[in-house]
């Protein structure tokens, strides 16, 4: 039955595609050879664009190269060994994926010299990799303004500055920074710090992960250390809403293993992977609105979780999905995933139950699908706790073409179901989760569901070097308490259009101007309109990939 879940599930990441020789298969690599490219001029194909605008050549000018060392650190290959075509694809793709580079391309060429060897051309197309990063919300006078570079001067490395200001006085100006050192020593580990605060709270956290990134990963891990001083609000005697501090402590470390596997009914070993891991989460409050009696989301708990999962994945290219134009690397396979394990609390111990399976594929008449089934639930003392039923389908047609206009359709559909949830724990409804317009807090339940119909447009025309492209959407959204069924709850919808504009070059993250009409908004008791110059809210691509043993998100 598994094999059968898995099988014809990928479409096939065949050399062919790049053109490779499959005669060179199996040589020995005699030598690598780097050729990084500036972020405005030759392509990797060798084409010279005709675009040389003064903001690409001022461009140029400022921009950092890439580091050599930091893309040899990045390949999966090395001189001496074999040439293995789905490692040197492997390579092209996590080169893309690191947001380092515009596009890549891996060329292999026989030998002049040796009949028995090869000489492999890896090509990066360097990007301009520092971002502004902008918000703002007309109703509630609030956003963010900053700069994001992924690039840190050719170093690989991420780092982000953001001033932030809400029109609420106990909130107010604020700002978070953050920096990421990408690949440590080519192990493809990743440590973090980052720091936020303004007046009504303050998150500081680090740690360290090595994620599941290829089938050649043997060793997954990491930790991260969180504290976090915060305010709850709730409401008094006299019916005022008031805040009340709260200080906590997060501590997660976790450890797996992955085996690759050859799934029965001619499923390549190199595809699949069993990793099984171990993960231990603590939370302790030094400080708590509420006695753990009051409200058990205060409790302090310790977790133990042992996590089984069978991973088979693999990537088709695309283009104009996300991005305007650069090649983009889809995942498409299944994953099952088992979670479980105790957990010690202040007021009672259980015991957690989890399983999680994807599916995505690509159909060549319909196009891209991809569905998730998430189920987690604790089992206290003769009875269940915080069941979570999680039930998430993604879809995008293939690339329509109007005259010189092309354009995608997207739609997303997310149900989650919470029942027996303890005291003080409610999910919400708002942009963050796709109804676009609608503050976090003003709706809330345990239960919801929110489907999407997205348009995304791409035109032809550019100004100074920047792409054109255009969205329309709509949201709806239903939210419940348990003990009600969603056709008793209001219809919320949310309708919009906008413009996104892109430089590939020079741009990592498309501008968004976004007009938003919501026929009902709570925090206006009635219509109203927004606009917002960015939404947090897309239709994207689904990973399929494995992290660590997880509990179902509520």
């Amino acid at each position: 039955m598994i094999a059968s879940f898995f099988t014809n599930s990928f479409a096939q990441d065949a050399p062919g595609e790049n053109n490779w020789d499959k005669n060179l298969e199996g040589k020995i690599i005699n030598s690598i050879f780097l050729k990084t490219l500036n972020v405005a001029g030759e392509s990797v194909d060798g084409t010279i664009s005709s675009d040389s605008t003064w903001i690409n050549n001022l461009a140029n000018s400022f921009h950092y190269k890439t580091r050599n060392w930091v893309i040899r650190e990045r390949l999966l290959f090395s001189k001496g060994e074999k040439l293995n075509y789905r490692t040197i694809y492997e390579t092209e793709r996590l080169l893309r994926s690191s947001n380092l580079f515009l596009d890549v391309k891996i060329n292999v060429f026989p030998s002049p010299v040796f009949r028995d060897e090869v000489e492999v051309v890896v090509i990066t197309k360097d990007k301009w990799t520092l971002t502004y990063l902008a918000s703002y919300k007309p109703g509630d006078k609030s956003g963010y303004l900053g700069l994001k570079d992924n690039n840190f001067v050719g170093l690989g490395h991420s780092a982000n500055a953001v001033i932030t200001y809400n029109n609420d006085p106990s909130i107010g100006w604020g700002g978070k920074i953050g920096y990421t050192a990408a690949n440590i020593k080519g192990s493809y580990t990743d440590a973090h710090l980052n720091f936020e605060a303004n007046k009504k709270y303050d998150i500081k956290s680090i740690g360290l992960t090595k994620p599941f990134i290829t089938y050649e990963t043997e060793w997954i891990a990491g930790f991260e250390l969180k504290w976090e001083r915060n305010t709850y609000e709730a409401y008094n005697e006299n019916d005022e809403l008031i805040s009340l501090p709260l200080k906590k402590k997060i501590q997660d470390l976790w450890v797996g293993r992955a085996f690759p596997i050859n799934i029965s009914n001619g499923f390549k070993k190199s595809n699949s992977n069993l990793i099984t891991s171990l993960r231990i989460l603590s939370l302790n409050h030094s400080e708590r609105p509420y006695n753990p009696m009051q409200f058990r989301i205060f409790e302090n708990s310790t977790m133990l979780l042992l996590g089984i999962g069978l991973v088979s994945r693999s990537f088709y290219k695309d283009k104009f999905v996300q991005q305007f134009g650069t090649t983009e690397d889809i995942p498409v396979g299944g994953m099952i995933n088992l979670s479980t394990g105790p957990e010690k609390r202040e007021l009672s111990d259980r015991w957690y139950f989890g399983l999680e399976t994807v599916y995505s594929n690509w159909y060549d008449d319909y196009g891209y699908f991809s569905g998730r089934v998430g189920i987690g639930v604790f089992r206290g003392k003769n009875k269940w706790e915080q069941t979570t039923y999680r039930l998430n389908l993604l879809y995008n047609t293939y690339l329509y073409k109007w005259e010189i206009w092309k354009y995608r359709i997207f739609m997303n559909y997310d149900l989650m179901l919470g029942y027996n949830r303890i005291s003080g724990e409610q999910t919400y409804l708002y942009s963050g989760i796709g109804l676009r317009g609608i503050n976090k807090t003003s709706v809330a339940g345990t239960k919801r569901l929110v489907s999407n119909l997205e348009a995304r447009i791409f035109s032809p025309y550019e100004l100074l070097g920047f792409v054109i492209g255009g969205v329309a959407f709509t949201d709806f959204g239903l939210i419940a308490e348990s003990n009600r069924g969603f056709l008793s709850s209001r219809f919320y919808q949310g309708y919009g259009a906008g413009i996104r504009i892109k430089n590939e070059s020079i741009i990592s993250a498309a501008f968004e101007l976004i007009f938003v009409f919501n026929p009902y908004n709570p925090q206006n008791k009635g219509a109203a309109f927004s606009v917002l110059l960015s939404t947090n809210f897309a239709i994207g691509i689904r990973d399929i990939g494995y992290s660590k043993p997880f509990v179902e998100s509520f």
